[in-house]
């Protein structure tokens, strides 16, 4: 699987080109099947029980993850929720978008 990510720099119908840092510019397809993810501010009082989540971050000395960014799905048909880096679906349609926490208390 490949990834592309930098700042995007055209988009036309499904053809958006994005300027990476490492290999310049680069265009890629998304089709309308393809799910899209938004980030939005958050915090830990928007997660919902039953909702699954992927969090990023460096593990503390007790092995807790200090988490930098969430990214929030809904559990999948059997309530189950997927793992890997995937996910189970997310966006603006059945799911809701990336999480990156806000300030403490926020």
């Amino acid at each position: 699987m490949a990834f592309v990510s930098g700042e995007v720099t055209a988009a036309t119908g499904i053809s958006i080109t994005v300027l990476t840092t490492t290999s310049g510019s680069q265009t890629i397809t998304v089709p309308t099947t393809a799910a899209v993810t938004t980030t939005v501010v958050a915090s830990a009082s928007d997660l919902q029980i039953g909702e699954c989540l992927r969090a990023t971050g460096a593990r503390d000395s007790a092995g807790n993850v200090q988490a930098t960014a969430i990214t929030i799905t809904p559990a999948g048909p059997s309530g189950t929720c997927v793992t890997g880096f995937g996910g189970g679906g997310g966006g603006r349609g059945p799911g809701r978008g990336g999480a990156t926490p806000g300030p403490a208390g926020g």
